[in-house]
């Protein structure tokens, strides 16, 4: 179930990648953390208006990686990307307890989402550097388990200040890698 078929988008960009989540989770200071990292921007970013975009090769696979807005009213324009999307990578902050049930609502749609249900699903729970009730954390991935049911998935604690939480993010381009070229 793995084999990725090879296509004109994957020769000439490589496997498309999405990260999505609710607006101020991390999205953007992930995207800038993947390697090779950018600490500046990283440190720089502000909220997303559209996407933000960046080619990473990890293991001789090349990955484009869309960093979609997370706005309320631009989530509408995230199924204009899911055509050719080999990976979505869902991210939650779970820090923000007031938010979970809405990110559950999103994490839902997107796997019912027919152009979806061959792309490899990601839970990132970011921001594990900050102090958050593991309560939030196993419902979330309780929640995912459930919409994923048997597809390929994997849950990560990441964060893009400690280096526990950068090394996650590298296991996540380890899975991508290894899942998506098997």
């Amino acid at each position: 179930m793995g084999t990725v078929l090879s296509s004109p988008w994957t020769k000439s960009k490589g496997l498309k990648v999405l990260i999505v989540g609710l607006d101020f989770v991390g999205k953007t200071v992930l995207l800038h953390t993947l390697p090779p990292s950018d600490p500046e921007a990283a440190q720089q970013t502000i909220a997303t208006k559209g996407y933000n975009t960046k080619q990473v090769t990890h293991h001789d696979k090349r990955f484009m990686f869309w960093d979609l807005s997370g706005c309320h009213g631009l989530r509408l324009h995230w199924r204009f990307y899911f055509e050719n999307a080999h990976a979505v990578l869902f991210v939650v902050d779970p820090t923000d307890t007031a938010r979970i049930a809405e990110a559950q609502s999103e994490l839902a749609r997107l796997a019912a989402e027919p152009q979806l249900a061959n792309a490899r699903f990601a839970l990132l729970l970011h921001k594990s550097d900050l102090p958050v009730d593991e309560r939030v954390n196993q419902e979330m991935s309780a929640k995912f388990a459930e919409l994923m049911g048997s597809r390929p998935r994997l849950v990560e604690h990441t964060s893009c200040k400690t280096e526990q939480g950068k090394r996650a993010l590298g296991r996540v381009l380890d899975w991508l890698a290894d899942d998506l070229m098997r």
